[in-house]
């Protein structure tokens, strides 16, 4: 179940967990791990207060509660689990790889974001401010990695693969990685491609559903 819910990353899952088991009403539950809110609401009503999201999932999802006012982030990643759990499998393998650098993986899921126009995505920021993350400076611009000039030459080409991936695959052709083996291994570019294929497919199923978290998301 943590790996299942490392989609939306909460890994403290042990309310979740008892509501998945005897069926109560999560109401006002608190989440303080996944977010920089302390605390944060995961109901509906609590996401709308504190102004982030917006309308309504466009499919029924579970909620945990009485009033059909839970998270719908949530909701998305439990509807069902045997395929949830497959792409939380996923998604906390890319998490979990060591073989692209923390600052270099972070630049590429939020070139991915903006494209999926994925707000969750969007907003998610890693928890530990000192793992040697981009500023808000550099996720701010990396639509503008060609003339950025916080990025180095590998991150360029990092933000350039995902961005190509996502938009114009077929562009990433024999020239292309015959520049980028100047930074990064075949190993490498492999992974990135994994990462960059679980970031488009795991938010555009947020982006499309129309899910929100109910805080920004801290990993």
């Amino acid at each position: 179940m943590n790996n299942l819910l490392m989609v939306c990353g909460i890994r403290d899952t042990r309310w979740f967990l008892g509501w998945q088991r005897d069926g109560r009403s999560v109401g006002d539950e608190f989440v303080t791990s996944v977010t920089s809110c302390s605390p944060c609401w995961v109901t509906g009503a609590g996401r709308r207060r504190a102004g982030y999201g917006g309308g309504v999932a466009r499919i029924e999802l579970p909620t945990g509660d009485d009033d059909g006012d839970g998270d719908e982030l949530l909701g998305l990643w439990t509807l069902n689990p045997p395929l949830s759990a497959a792409a939380a499998g996923l998604s906390a393998a890319v998490y979990d790889c060591d073989l692209v650098d923390l600052r270099t993986r972070e630049l590429m899921r939020m070139t991915i974001a903006g494209i999926n126009h994925c707000t969750v995505c969007l907003e998610t920021r890693m928890a530990d401010p000192d793992a040697g993350v981009p500023t808000e400076d550099d996720y701010a611009n990396v639509a503008s990695w060609r003339t950025w000039p916080g990025f180095s030459d590998a991150e360029r080409v990092a933000i350039s693969f995902a961005e190509l991936f996502a938009t114009d695959h077929l562009a990433l052709d024999d020239t292309w990685f015959e520049g980028a083996r100047q930074h990064f291994t075949d190993g490498q570019l492999h992974a990135m491609g994994i990462m960059a294929g679980s970031w488009i497919a795991l938010g555009r199923m947020q982006t499309v559903f129309d899910v929100h978290a109910a805080c920004p998301l801290r990993l």
